[in-house]
C-alpha cells in the first residue's frame, strides 16, 4: 500500500511540474485576439477627433454643412463655394457667443480661436502617435482613424471660415484685426498627418 501511496503521490507531483512548465512556457498575449479592441493609440485619435467636432457643434463653430456633406459639397461646388456656406454661420456664431459671455468682443473671438488650435494640435499629436508606431498596419482601425481626422478637419476649416468673418465684423482697425496664422499652421499639421496615415493604410 505505502508503495502503491508513493507512486501515486510521485505521480501528482509529476503532473503539476509539467502543468507549471507549460504555463510558464505559453506566450502571452497582450494584443487579444482578431477580435480585440483597437489599441489605445487609435481610441485616442477618435476620441481627440470626438472632441473637435463636438466643441465645433457645441460653441456654433460651424455652419449647418460639414462632416460628410461638406466634403461632397467641395467635390460638386468647389472649395470657394463651401466656404461661402460655411462663412454664413458667422451671425449665428456671433449671437451664440454673445449669448454665452455677455459680449461679441475680439477678445472673447481671440479665446476660441485659440482654443481651436489647441484641438487641432492636441489631435495632430495623437495621429504622429499612429504614424511612429510601425506595429499599427490594421487597415480597418487606419481607415477608421482617418475618418475621424477628417471630420474633425472639416469642422476646424469650418470654424476658421466663421471666425474669419467674425473677425472681420468685430475689427475696428487693421491694428485690432484677427490673426488666423496659427489656426492655420495646426490645420495644416493635422492634414499632413491626416495624409501620412492614409499614406500608411494605403501602402
Amino acid at each position: 500500500m505505502n508503495a502503491i501511496a508513493n507512486a501515486t503521490g510521485r505521480s501528482l507531483v509529476l503532473a503539476v511540474t509539467l502543468l507549471i512548465a507549460a504555463c510558464a512556457s505559453a506566450p502571452i498575449s497582450l494584443g487579444g485576439s482578431d477580435g480585440a479592441e483597437p489599441a489605445q493609440v487609435h481610441l485616442s485619435l477618435r476620441a481627440a477627433a470626438s472632441e473637435v467636432v463636438e466643441t465645433a457643434q457645441t460653441r456654433s463653430w460651424r455652419a449647418s454643412r460639414g462632416g460628410a456633406r461638406g466634403f461632397l459639397g467641395r467635390l460638386i461646388s468647389g472649395a470657394d463655394g463651401a466656404d461661402r456656406d460655411e462663412a454664413g454661420g458667422a451671425d449665428a456664431y456671433l449671437a451664440a457667443l454673445a449669448q454665452a459671455r455677455g459680449e461679441a468682443s475680439l477678445e472673447t473671438l481671440r479665446v476660441d480661436v485659440a482654443l481651436a488650435e489647441e484641438l487641432a494640435r492636441a489631435l495632430a499629436l495623437r495621429c504622429d502617435f499612429v504614424i511612429q508606431d510601425q506595429a499599427l498596419t490594421d487597415r480597418q482601425a487606419l481607415t477608421r482613424d482617418i475618418a475621424a481626422a477628417e471630420d474633425a478637419l472639416t469642422a476646424l476649416r469650418a470654424a476658421r471660415a466663421v471666425f474669419a468673418e467674425a473677425g472681420a465684423t468685430l475689427s475696428q482697425s487693421d491694428e485690432s484685426r484677427l490673426s488666423l496664422t496659427e489656426l492655420d499652421d495646426a490645420i495644416a499639421a493635422l492634414a499632413a498627418a491626416a495624409d501620412a496615415i492614409a499614406a500608411r493604410r494605403w501602402a
